[in-house]
Formats: structure tokens, sequence, C-alpha cells
């Protein structure tokens, strides 16, 4: 699979499985999560979640899978805990896996930037 923007630092694109697990990421997802590819890909998608967001995020997501909603504006933590904003962009793709394109609000700025 290619995933859409893979060389935009600015914008990260992961694939999240039906089971919430991290199935594909791109170079600006690695950037963004702080994870190297191999690593990120061993994470759930909630591990990537503040635990208060969780289950808002939850529901959110699966109706960014079933396609009845496709934005919204969350908060990512990245690997050692800094928060930061970002706008979501979904696409459902089959057999309940979802595309998830991220785009710092800052501007592409992170605490790591």
């Amino acid at each position: 699979m290619q995933l859409r923007d893979p060389a935009r630092a600015d914008v990260a694109t992961l694939v999240i499985g039906r089971w919430g697990n991290v199935e594909d990421a791109d170079a600006g997802a690695c950037a963004l999560f702080g994870y190297a590819k191999l690593d990120l890909l061993q994470l759930r998608g909630s591990d990537l979640i503040a635990p208060e967001d969780r289950p808002e995020v939850g529901v959110a997501i699966d109706r960014m899978r079933l396609g009845e909603v496709d934005y919204r504006r969350g908060r990512i933590v990245r690997n050692g805990g800094a928060s930061v904003p970002v706008d979501v962009r979904a696409r459902p793709l089959p057999l309940g896996r979802v595309e998830l394109t991220l785009r710092p609000v800052d501007g592409g700025r992170t605490a790591a930037s």
C-alpha cells in the first residue's frame, strides 16, 4: 500500500487496523510521533493518545471507519510524552481499517522541532 504524502514532514499518514494496531506509517508519522517505523508498527493507536482522551478518540475512530466522520481536531502524544494538537482526516479502507492523515495545528512544528 502506498500512503499519501509520504515525504512531507508537515503531514503524517498512518493506517490503523480493525483491532487498533498501527499497520503502516510514513516518514511523516515517524517524525511526528518520534518513533522509528519498526517501533511505531509495534504500537496500538491508543498508545499514541493521552489516556484521558482514549474513550472519545475511540468513538471518533470507529465513526471514521464507517465513513460517518472524516475530520476532527485532537491531540497526539509523542514518544517521550509531549502533546501535539493535530487536525485529523480519515479515509475508510477495506476490512475495517482506516487511513489517518494528521497535520500539526501549529503548521508542522512539534515540541522536538
